[in-house]
């Protein structure tokens, strides 16, 4: 080697004072084959800026159809575009300017408004004076009264709707006003999400440090690998899988290792829900769509990157972790579903293949997997329940049947078997391992209290978030159906229950010999008790019925969707 040209850069690239961003790969600057020099291994906490933002700042919609914003948004979109770095990196910069517009433009519209308000208060107050004085307003004051009292109403509208988000409660429409109500509801919404106790080993803590920490802990455990691949594992896999069968011809595998076109992804980009909170970098949906014909050249060309390379940056696999509580008291940390919130660009890949496997994966799965399915309905197994309870009623068979539910299934799947599984059902090398670009090398952080913990890795699990999650826990799962030959030994015996028990399956009651009247009352006492959860004291007796038939309409249509009618007259 005759000289050593620059050599390589670190993980860490920064764009400016006052923010830095990850880079997930090397970034070789050299034009010949460079040599790479590892001069020591670094535990990947050290390779995190200190100073990313923890909570980056969010959009306010109404921004989006100010001329200000817009021209901000273009300009720094073109000066994106026509930077000499791989696309990834300009995404990277585009999210690194967009907040410094974010932070302008807040505070520009901040004073703008401050002023309105100032000025519309002003003048409705001279203007009520002059009433009271029992002046007669003339025309061009009655029209300043009106312009005063529209900008107020707009200002509050633009409060209540940032409100309206963040409560979720946008079905409700008598509390859209600005009144007491709305804002206890969203008070109360606050709170249900606090963890202000809880109960570990025989213990209660109350003090956030100590809840923070142990929070943090537990999903570090839940998400680390606790197994290791070896050949007695990887033989008794392939022994497990010789019943599943190759559903895929080589054509229709071929299919989804395609590039990656603008089309999908608008598809995927419209297929995401409106007026939803801003994901863990800032952005919505309603700005890509408001920015699309700029944007959708520099998405595709991010996506397809990540297509081509089998790598995604680090910054676009960073969750936050919401914890919605299970219960309607939550005290021990199983009472706690973790959703995990994604990047825009990260949900927008993986909607994209998301969208690709939904046409075909009715031929893939077996069909008593019910959930999660295109074509199917979780009515399909309910129906089919009521059917083998009616046939071993009416043939007089001695039946035992029991519905298992996997702990923390979507927390403790494996990124290898779903590769293994995805190969044998017909997917090819490219696609199988796509579980790899979304997760590997993935770290999380929980948000506990309106805090955020420190990073930590993700080393199995499909996060409970991500579009394609649900997909490939179907997927994996299909071994388990196909395990026909596999028995179970009878190891109890004059297992009893009652006649006339009611019990549920999928919210549905069931019985043997149970009478229509017991299942319609035992239904009944159910929805009492969510009644009674939704009653409020201060609330207005319209607000409590407009948030009961909000709440529970649907949960009273599933029932009479499933309700055998022919055996109700005799009730009624």
């Amino acid at each position: 080697m005759s000289r050593l040209d620059r050599c390589c850069y670190s993980h860490v690239y920064t764009l400016n004072l006052a923010s830095s961003i990850w880079i997930d790969a090397t970034m070789l600057l050299s034009d010949h084959n460079p040599l790479l020099i590892n001069f020591r291994d670094l535990h990947w906490e050290s390779n995190i800026p200190n100073n990313l933002h923890k909570i980056p700042l969010r959009l306010n919609h109404a921004w989006l159809q100010t001329s200000l914003f817009k021209s901000k948004v273009d300009i720094l979109i073109q000066q994106v575009l026509y930077l000499e770095i791989s696309t990834c990196m300009k995404w990277e910069f585009l999210l690194a300017g967009l907040q410094e517009v974010i932070r302008e433009c807040g505070k520009y519209f901040a004073i703008t408004l401050t002023k309105a308000k100032v000025e519309a208060e002003r003048m409705i107050f001279c203007i009520t004076e002059k009433v009271d004085s029992r002046h007669l307003l003339s025309e061009t004051e009655y029209m300043r009264l009106c312009d005063a009292y529209r900008c107020l109403h707009l200002i509050e509208n633009n409060a209540i709707q940032s409100s309206k988000v963040r409560t979720t409660c946008t079905e409700v429409n008598d509390l859209h006003a600005n009144s007491k109500c709305f804002f206890d509801l969203l008070r109360a919404k606050h709170l249900k999400d606090v963890i202000t106790a809880l109960e570990v080993d025989g213990s209660t803590l109350q003090d956030g440090n100590s809840i923070s920490a142990i929070c943090t802990q537990h999903f570090q455990n839940l998400f680390a690998a606790s197994f290791k691949t070896h050949d007695a594992w990887f033989s008794s896999l392939q022994d497990a899988l010789a019943f599943t069968p190759q559903v895929l011809d080589s054509y229709m595998a071929d299919a989804y290792e395609k590039e990656i076109t603008e089309e999908e992804v608008f598809k995927a980009l419209q297929s995401l829900k409106n007026e939803k909170a801003p994901q863990i970098d800032g952005i919505t949906k309603e700005f890509f769509i408001a920015f699309w014909p700029s944007l959708k050249t520099l998405v595709m060309d991010v996506c397809n990157e990540i297509w081509g390379d089998q790598k995604m940056p680090y910054s676009f696999k960073l969750g936050k972790i919401k914890l919605l509580p299970k219960v309607e008291v939550p005290k021990r940390m199983g009472d706690w579903r973790p959703i995990t919130m994604m990047s825009i660009i990260y949900k927008i890949f993986a909607n994209i293949f998301a969208l690709r496997l939904k046409l075909i994966i009715h031929k893939v799965v077996h069909p008593s997997q019910t959930m999660f399915i295109n074509r199917r309905s979780i009515y399909d197994n309910i129906f089919l329940t009521q059917i083998l309870m009616e046939h071993a009623s009416l043939s007089n068979q001695q039946i035992v049947g029991m519905q298992i539910d996997f702990e923390k299934a979507f927390d403790h799947i494996r990124w290898d078997f779903i590769v293994i599984v995805l190969k044998r059902l017909g997917f090819k090398t490219k696609f199988s391992r796509l579980i790899y670009i979304l997760a590997q090398d993935s770290t999380s952080q929980v948000e506990i209290n309106g805090t955020l913990s420190n990073p930590f890795p993700i080393e199995r699990s499909v996060r409970q978030g991500c579009p394609l999650s649900p997909l490939f826990y179907a997927l994996a799962s299909s071994p388990n159906i196909f395990l026909r030959s596999t028995s179970i030994p009878s190891t109890r015996k004059d297992l009893k229950i009652e006649k006339g028990t009611v019990f549920h399956h999928l919210g549905y009651p069931f019985g043997l010999n149970a009478s229509t009247k017991d299942k319609i009352e035992w239904y009944l006492s159910r929805v009492r008790c969510k009644m009674d959860l939704r009653h409020v004291v201060q609330w207005s007796m319209h607000a409590r019925i407009r948030i009961v038939q909000a709440f529970l309409h649907p949960y009273v249509m599933y029932y009479l969707l499933l309700l055998d009618w022919k055996k109700c007259p005799s009730y009624f």
